[in-house]
């Protein structure tokens, strides 16, 4: 008796050794995320300006003793500032600590025509295919994440933006004797990837001098003054503190800004008021401001009463400075 009892337990225990090694099997052909988080850095763009970023999400795939044949997908969530209408995901959003918003897309194609939205959106499904030779070998699942942001308003505000959410997800199918037809066929698994991207709103302004030059026309004589008036553009983000200032162009003598013609001059000046009882240099006499307001600043300009002086077109070049 005690002999068969010995038999019956030795054979349960090897019926018990086969089971738990074919559910290894199962287990070992799966795919698992790998490489780090999926991270989208735009780097600096200032306003007005625009940036794209590439970054890859790596996946590791495995087959078991036989041959895997593997199709996935890959998803990205809406993130923050998403809605259950996924109208969070072209644009997606970036935000601020001062909940000031930015706006990006995510793409799964280089020419950046095709976004990248969640499992069940509308977008276009970003799918790869992948066959891994038995023999529980593994191979390497990569997926391309092409990152735009369109050109940043003159509204945005400068410093660090940034999204942060575990929603890049692979979604993916297995099988042993074919390719599967999609990514979710039964018995489908997923892997899923921490997503963060960032970008830095530079403090810095850009000017422009308007296409109109400060041009006082014809005159017959200067008995009498003749006045005119230009522009200067410029982009500055919200809060960021600017001064504006003017040399005394480059035919000055002294602090009196002269135009020139063959030798012969006609004094001129420039003014920050359209009364012109504000003079306007780079140094005690400049204009201040903040952000784009305003985004573009009258320059007044007077010929004032002087002596006839020799007929001729008379000019003179004067710098900008815009100081951030």
């Amino acid at each position: 008796m005690s002999l068969k009892i010995c038999r019956w337990s030795w054979r349960s225990w090897l019926l018990l050794c086969l089971m738990m090694s074919a559910s290894v099997a199962a287990q070992a052909q799966s795919c698992w995320e790998t490489g780090g988080n999926l991270n989208m850095a735009f780097g600096s763009v200032n306003v007005g300006g625009t940036a794209d970023t590439t970054s890859t999400a790596s996946f590791t795939c495995q087959s078991n003793s036989a041959v895997a044949y593997v199709r996935a997908c890959l998803y990205v969530s809406e993130g923050p500032g998403g809605g259950s209408d996924m109208s969070g995901v072209n644009p997606r959003k970036m935000t601020n600590y001062n909940a000031g918003a930015l706006a990006y897309t995510l793409y799964s194609d280089a020419s950046r025509t095709q976004v990248l939205g969640p499992q069940g959106a509308s977008y276009a499904v970003y799918e790869k295919t992948l066959t891994i030779p038995g023999g529980w070998n593994t191979a390497q699942l990569d997926f391309s994440v092409f990152g735009r942001i369109g050109t940043l308003p003159l509204s945005t505000a400068a410093g660090s933006y940034q999204a942060q959410f575990s929603g890049a997800t692979l979604v993916y199918s297995m099988a042993g004797n074919a390719m599967p037809a999609s990514c979710i066929q039964s018995g489908y698994g997923t892997a899923n990837k921490y997503f963060q991207t960032s970008v830095s709103v530079s403090n810095s302004c850009a000017v422009s001098v308007s296409a109109t030059p400060l041009d006082f026309g014809t005159a017959t004589s200067l008995t009498t003054q003749v006045d005119s008036v230009s522009t200067i553009a410029m982009t500055c983000p919200p809060n960021t503190s600017w001064t504006l200032g003017l040399n005394y162009g480059v035919n000055a003598a002294g602090t009196q800004r002269r135009m020139v013609n063959a030798g012969a001059y006609v004094n001129y000046g420039l003014f920050r008021d359209s009364n012109r009882t504000l003079p306007w240099d780079n140094s005690s006499n400049v204009m201040t401001g903040s952000g784009s307001s305003p985004s573009s600043v009258t320059v007044y300009g007077r010929v004032p009463a002087q002596p006839s002086v020799s007929p001729g077109s008379y000019s003179d070049t004067v710098t900008v400075t815009l100081t951030y």
